[in-house]
């Protein structure tokens, strides 16, 4: 590649127009070799790997197109814009009240035209920016005997350390009707999704999800409504031999990634939709329950939704779900060994 770019700017160079062109071949150059640091930079700063394509329609290839656009729009405008007298030339400072004088055009406009380029590449820039996440409440609403809060906090808490944007709060607290307002028990007496209703009420409009043992009627394992997800062990055959700490982590993953989505109203439409086939997507909802323990086991993203992450939150979290979606963290050693011996733990895989 460098042989081949050495022969052609060689060539160019013996044109005669290629005074006219230096500059802007000189931007697509440029263009060229950031783009190529960029995704270096990538994939050797984190665990993340993207491939080329799902890089090239990243936000981090888009800003820096964005800038090389701009560049070769400030070379036309100052080019539009040339001095009319082009043998005068700035004087000493005791001349420079008579240069304004005869320049005062040329310079307001190619001052406005570059002042208006440089602020589209910053909306630009902010467009094609990640957004930033919300912590999460979780809420043990009710766990079942063998799962207990102290041992699902210390599950959560590893959650947290594997990323630094945002985090799980955990709410110890069970539930109760109690703690319901009349109206709010009223509206979710005669809701066809109680346990959601209720975590919509616990949520006060925050980000949440709640963890029950109740049945939740029309959906098997996870509802999802707004920045709310609850999540229910009711159906434990439908995830054996795995364990309900492992079956709970993967859900929290997957519930958290939907939440941030929803929020940014990037979500897709059909996500965990209903279908009769699948491919192992973690958003794709498959009403079969024998498809569950295979979703967990072979987790991962697929380049869409890489370059959906990538491009919503950035390089850092896409890296984090890749990674704790596949589970390892859970399996590694000190992880697994810490909820075995210190919260009697088994883990089924």
């Amino acid at each position: 590649m460098n042989k081949l770019l050495d022969y052609l700017l060689g060539y160019l160079k013996g044109k005669p127009y290629w005074a006219a062109i230096e500059p802007f071949v000189l931007v697509a150059v440029g263009w060229g070799t950031v783009q190529l640091f960029a995704y270096q930079w990538l994939s050797a700063s984190s665990s993340f790997k993207p491939s080329t394509e799902v890089f090239l329609g990243s936000y981090l290839s888009i800003r820096i197109t964005i800038v090389a656009v701009g560049l070769v729009a400030i070379l036309l405008v100052t080019r539009a814009f040339r001095r009319k007298d082009k043998d005068d030339a700035p004087g000493p400072v005791g001349r420079l009240a008579t240069y304004w004088q005869r320049n005062r055009s040329w310079i307001v406009r190619r001052s406005i035209a570059v002042a208006l380029i440089v602020a589209a590449v910053v909306v630009g820039f902010r467009v094609y920016s990640p957004n930033r996440v919300s912590h999460i409440t979780v809420r043990f609403m009710s766990l079942d005997d063998d799962v207990t809060p102290e041992g699902l906090a210390y599950l959560v808490y590893e959650l947290n350390r594997r990323q630094r944007h945002w985090y799980f709060n955990v709410d110890f607290r069970e539930f109760s009707q109690e703690m319901l307002t009349s109206t709010q028990a009223q509206r979710c007496g005669g809701d066809q999704r109680p346990q959601l209703c209720h975590a919509l009420a616990l949520s006060e409009g925050e980000p949440f999800i709640g963890i029950t043992t109740e049945s939740l009627g029309g959906a098997y394992f996870a509802e999802h409504r707004d920045a709310v997800s609850v999540i229910s062990t009711f159906d434990r055959d439908a995830y054996a031999p795995l364990s309900t700490y492992e079956y709970l982590a993967f859900c929290l993953i997957l519930q958290a990634i939907a939440i941030h989505l929803d929020a940014s109203g990037a979500l897709p439409e059909d996500a965990f939709a209903e279908s009769e086939v699948s491919h192992g997507d973690p958003l794709q909802f498959v009403p079969k329950k024998e498809a569950l323990k295979s979703s967990i086991l072979a987790a991962r993203l697929s380049p869409d939704q890489e370059a959906l992450l990538l491009n919503e939150f950035g390089s850092d979290y896409a890296a984090a779900c890749a990674s704790l979606l596949t589970m390892e963290w859970l399996y590694g050693g000190r992880v697994r060994s810490n909820l075995e011996k210190v919260f009697g733990a088994k883990i089924g895989r």
